[in-house]
């Protein structure tokens, strides 16, 4: 990191440390403006929170409104057998389980169970790095949740559906999309990460194909 720190920092004449944030002003040192300027920041997704709520079983569920309203008769919108849950959404659901059976194919690590907690435990479980594949782990999961939860409410709120190979489309499409968007090292792991993803590694760069057969 000194490298990137020697721009900020410096010593008065008083010989105190001083800190210039990335908008110019002095300050004094602090570990949390040191992590404010140099963090990476990237824009926000619309699934964070979404994921978080799902994986704290706060999301609301079918099965949860049953207590509100005992008498009434609760269907999953997926796949219409019984009421929905966290669970059964991710991926006990005939729909949400050929869902994550298809997307997961893009993965090193095919053999990931089909439930959230379990997976989430397991992937909390690995060390917390930027390795391509770690990224790739996260992104996926999450992108799988949002998209899940996203077409369980369109078909209960908006009367629309798109077929488990639709859905899996666009949740590849867009971690592909993503993965575009990241600057990476021309690794061993890249390059099987290109092409478990049908992707170009063109120098620091993930391209998306022109034809995929994805």
């Amino acid at each position: 990191m000194r490298s990137r720190i020697k721009d900020h920092v410096f010593e008065d004449a008083a010989g105190v440390i001083k800190w210039i944030t990335n908008k110019g002003a002095v300050v004094s040192y602090s570990t949390s403006q040191t992590w404010d300027d140099l963090k990476t920041n990237a824009n926000p997704v619309p699934w964070h929170h979404v994921v978080w709520l799902a994986v704290c079983n706060r999301l609301t569920t079918q099965d949860k409104l049953l207590k509100w309203y005992p008498t009434k008769s609760f269907k999953c919108a997926l796949c219409g057998k019984i009421e929905d849950s966290i669970n059964h959404l991710f991926f006990e659901c005939d729909y949400s389980a050929k869902v994550w059976n298809d997307v997961k194919q893009c993965l090193l690590f095919k053999g990931l169970p089909a439930n959230l907690q379990v997976i989430t435990h397991k992937l909390a479980t690995y060390p917390f790095r930027n390795q391509i594949w770690d990224v790739i782990n996260r992104l996926t999961l999450a992108t799988a949740v949002y998209s899940i939860w996203h077409e369980r409410n369109c078909r209960i709120f908006k009367d629309k559906r798109r077929s488990d190979k639709d859905l899996v489309n666009c949740i590849i499409g867009g971690i592909r999309l993503k993965l575009a968007s990241f600057k990476v090292k021309g690794t061993a792991a890249m390059a099987v990460a290109a092409r478990n993803w049908d992707m170009d590694l063109i120098g620091n760069r993930l391209k998306m194909k022109q034809t995929s057969s994805l």
